[in-house]
């Protein structure tokens, strides 16, 4: 690979992020059933510390986001 197609590479992966779903922290499960996980997170307030400690172990992931609707229905907002 020459000079030039490395520098692109890597120049593209300085940049590279990733926004990460609040509901990846949860316990998750399909219509074939729940996985739960003993550590898993419970609240938007877990869920964001959780994705902040995935983000200062790879730096890529700056950006979390919710699915407001659930997030109103447990606040009460």
């Amino acid at each position: 690979m020459d000079a030039g197609k490395s520098e692109k590479i890597f120049n593209a992966l300085e940049s590279f992020r990733i926004e990460l779903p609040s509901w990846g922290f949860a316990n998750t499960g399909t219509r074939f059933g729940k996985f739960i996980q003993p550590a898993a997170a419970t609240t938007i307030e877990e869920k964001f510390s959780d994705a902040g400690q995935v983000h200062l172990l790879t730096g890529v992931c700056p950006v979390s986001y919710t699915h407001l609707d659930v997030y109103k229905r447990q606040y009460r907002c």
